[in-house]
């Protein structure tokens, strides 16, 4: 008998690149059975901001500065949204 425990983990992923302006942009929709989810701004100096709704703004948001990265758990819809110019977000989700 082993005195090992397997615990299941996320088996399924997704990647995805969207495209986010000054107009809020849905980068990633709802999703139940979504374990974990990195974003990555992808645009070397322009700002990205994240947040749970299709009202966020630059000054609402969480700010995810160019070439930076965020990890969440959530299984919510993430908008993303600029100050200025278009970037790109790159996402990677695990599910289960």
């Amino acid at each position: 008998m082993s005195d090992i425990t397997e615990v299941p983990g996320p088996q399924y992923g997704a990647t995805a690149q969207v495209s986010v302006s000054t107009t809020a942009t849905l980068v990633l929709a709802a999703n139940v059975t979504r374990v974990a989810t990195v974003f990555v701004n992808t645009a070397a100096s322009t700002t990205v901001y994240l947040g749970f709704s299709n009202a966020v703004t630059a000054s609402t948001g969480f700010p995810v500065a160019g070439g930076a990265s965020v990890s969440m758990n959530t299984s919510a819809a993430v908008y993303g949204i600029t100050a200025s110019s278009t970037v790109t977000v790159g996402v990677l989700q695990t599910e289960t």
